[in-house]
């Protein structure tokens, strides 16, 4: 029945094609996933308030706990007259993956676009080494959107200015490429 030798002979280069279909198989997800390469990436909750505690920024101010919302983590600092001075939100490859939005970079493009139609007083976009940051402020609200190879961090302040913030930023994303204590 199958004895015909169109099945079973010899064919010069079968191996290789074989090896390219490999290859491809391989190569697709690695390709895909090629920006992820922060140590926080495959995180699905990150305890924000506890890996930032002890920045220089922050001292004099009480963390607060917020729900996550989707993202895998949220904290709030708050002065001693109990006012918010900073909020911030992470995203994660993989947080974002289990609320349906897998690509952080597509999302940090969405955020950024949108907010721009929303219309702002001010706006400033800086990309250098994969690392991308989006600032913008509305009336007395600064806020950035920072994506770093698979998080995506996101910071509000209605106290701090501009300088203040970019230096808060700088901290906290040097602080959440360290390794976790």
């Amino acid at each position: 029945m199958f004895d015909d030798e169109c099945w079973t002979r010899h064919r010069a280069g079968a191996g290789l094609l074989l090896l390219l279909a490999l290859a491809g198989f391989l190569t697709l997800p690695l390709w895909h996933w090629r920006g992820n390469s922060h140590p926080l990436t495959s995180a699905a909750t990150v305890d924000l308030c506890m890996r930032l505690r002890g920045l220089p920024g922050l001292a004099g101010l009480t963390a607060n706990v917020q729900p996550a919302q989707g993202s895998a983590g949220a904290c709030q600092w708050r002065d001693a007259q109990d006012h918010a001075q900073l909020d911030a939100m992470l995203m994660t490859t993989r947080s974002a993956s289990s609320a349906g939005a897998a690509n952080l970079g597509h999302f940090y493009e969405t955020w950024r676009d949108e907010t721009g139609k929303a219309g702002t007083d001010d706006s400033a976009e800086q990309a250098q080494d994969g690392i991308r940051s989006f600032r913008y402020r509305r009336g007395d609200t600064h806020e950035w959107l920072l994506e770093d190879h698979g998080v995506l961090l996101w910071l509000r302040s209605d106290t701090l200015d501009d300088a203040a913030l970019a230096a808060l930023a700088e901290q906290i994303g040097t602080e959440l490429r360290t390794q976790p204590r």
